[in-house]
């Protein structure tokens, strides 16, 4: 059902009020004596004439107008023109089991409205109940207003507000200013300036700025719903989600089942306030129990951490935030940053129980001026920083000699790498060790190229350079000078350098989002 106009609303009230003060009279369907346990006629000067009906122990005054009943003690009907006062116990029975009581009432027979008053005026439909002190009655079109207080009741819901309509037929009410709503299934409170019930359905329609507190979560929106009974929500504007360890920010908000599931779309920001993570995408799904964020579409994470931030983006990127064993998932198009350390790859998972970032499917890293290539590359930290490299299966590492202009490289089955401040340290190499460097003089002049065959190898580097080398196993080397140096003879077999792949910071960036909700970022 669609959301109803404020203006219609506050229109139609301001049009009953004014159409029971300066209605035309009328002596059409004038109301029907039932009982009564005595009446009498009276004249006043001006001619007026009235009809005053009593009730008795026995007897009730009921009067009856088409399918509606009225029960009192007391009652004046001005015969002129059909109007009624009454008083004493009011009952009213309209259609579809529709009542009202009070303490007393007047009607307008030509507008066929009414105002009751009270200490409790209760007008109910069903299983809804409307409490208020004055009541406005449409009883052609089965519609209550309210404007001094009053409040709606449901099976799992109370609702206030200083001024509200209830449509009985319609099965729909609606409630102006300082509105709140406690549903009573559950810890739910909702406070709003305007909201729109709709009774059959159990549902809330917000329809300006709301806040919504579900369990330890607060929930800023502007436009949208709340099933009471389901605790189905769904808002269609900017939404802040406040919980005690996480905030989501997004365009469009979507929950079931409580708080377990939950959908989130357009700029969607959400924050581990505890372990200052925030993942930003275009659509986010949440499950509370399994504790995941999964997001889709222009995925990017940030592990917030001074100097070790780590920057992260993926098509797709699965959060995990469990207690103990945290996990990040990102696959397909990854790439990620952490000061001097980046890396592509098609997918990788950080596992906080062994802090490891496993790498899949054509890893790159870039550290300092090196690139490091192979099947398979897992990253250890150590208080949130890269410790040790393990570079497995077809290992391969090259870096640009800023003295000669050519790549120095390095290969090898297996390679275990050591970092110091995210530059490569030392590494060890396991198995068909081959190293291939240019030498330079004092001039920074070329002399000639390096080449060593070595099983197994152990490298030493100094800002970003080759320093000392030790071979454990019958090297065989040899020097060429550069005269004798050929395009095809200074690179080692399967070498390629792919720097153009080096993620920018752009990619990163460009994904972050920013919103401002109520004045706040």
């Amino acid at each position: 059902m669609t959301f109803v106009s404020r203006h219609w609303l506050m229109a139609s009230i301001f049009t009953f009020v004014i159409s029971l003060g300066y209605a035309q009279t009328t002596e059409e369907n004038p109301l029907e004596i039932i009982e009564a346990a005595s009446f009498k006629n009276v004249r006043k000067n001006d001619s007026t004439e009235m009809r005053y009906l009593k009730s008795s122990e026995v007897k009730q005054v009921i009067l009856k107008k088409d399918s509606m009943w009225i029960y009192c003690e007391l009652a004046t009907q001005f015969l002129h023109n059909s109007n009624l006062s009454a008083s004493g116990n009011i009952l009213i029975i309209d259609k579809d089991s529709t009542t009202l009581a009070g303490d007393s009432l007047f009607y307008n027979a030509a507008t066929e409205k009414m105002v009751v008053f009270g200490d409790e005026v209760v007008l109910q439909n069903d299983t809804v109940a409307l409490t208020t002190t004055e009541l406005f009655y449409d009883t052609k079109n089965g519609v209550g207003s309210y404007f001094k207080n009053g409040r709606i009741e449901s099976p799992d819901s109370n609702i206030k507000s200083k001024k509200g309509y209830f449509f009985t037929r319609q099965h729909m009410a609606g409630f102006r200013g300082n509105v709140s709503v406690e549903n009573t299934a559950d810890s739910t409170y909702i406070e709003s300036d305007t909201l729109t019930y709709l009774t059959k359905e159990d549902k809330i329609l917000f329809h300006e700025p709301t806040n919504i507190q579900v369990g330890k979560d607060e929930i800023q929106t502007e436009e949208g719903y709340f099933e009471t009974e389901t605790q189905h929500f769904f808002s269609e504007k900017a939404t802040v989600i406040e919980g005690e360890k996480t905030r989501i920010e997004c365009g469009q908000f979507l929950q079931t089942t409580g708080s377990d599931k939950q959908v989130m779309r357009g700029k969607v920001r959400v924050v581990d306030k505890v372990e200052n993570t925030i993942l930003h995408s275009d659509s986010v799904f949440h499950l509370g129990k399994a504790k995941l964020f999964k997001a889709i579409g222009n995925a990017f994470l940030e592990k917030v951490d001074g100097k070790d931030t780590l920057l992260l983006v993926a098509d797709t990127i699965l959060y995990d935030y469990q207690k103990v064993g945290k996990k990040i998932t990102a696959y397909h198009n990854a790439q990620f940053y952490q000061d001097q350390l980046f890396g592509v790859c098609d997918s990788l998972i950080y596992s906080e129980r062994d802090s490891l970032i496993h790498t899949y499917i054509d890893p790159i890293f870039w550290s300092g001026i090196s690139e490091i290539k192979a099947d398979n590359i897992d990253v250890k930290l150590e208080n949130n920083k890269p410790k040790e490299i393990y570079i497995k299966n077809n290992a391969f590492i090259i870096s640009l000699d800023t003295l000669t202009n050519e790549y120095n490289q390095l290969k090898g089955r297996n390679m275990v790498g050591f970092f110091s401040d995210y530059i490569l340290e030392k590494l060890n190499i396991d198995g068909n060790g081959q190293m291939l460097y240019f030498a330079a003089d004092s001039l920074k002049k070329m002399t000639g190229m390096n080449k060593t065959d070595c099983s197994n190898m152990v490298i030493y580097f100094k800002g970003n350079y080759l320093d000392k080398f030790y071979f454990l196993q019958s090297p065989v080397s040899q020097f060429i000078p550069p005269h004798e140096l050929r395009r095809k003879n200074m690179y080692l077999e399967s070498f390629q350098e792919n720097f153009d792949k080096k993620p920018s910071f752009d990619i990163f960036f460009s994904r972050r989002i920013t919103r401002v909700i109520n004045g706040k970022k």
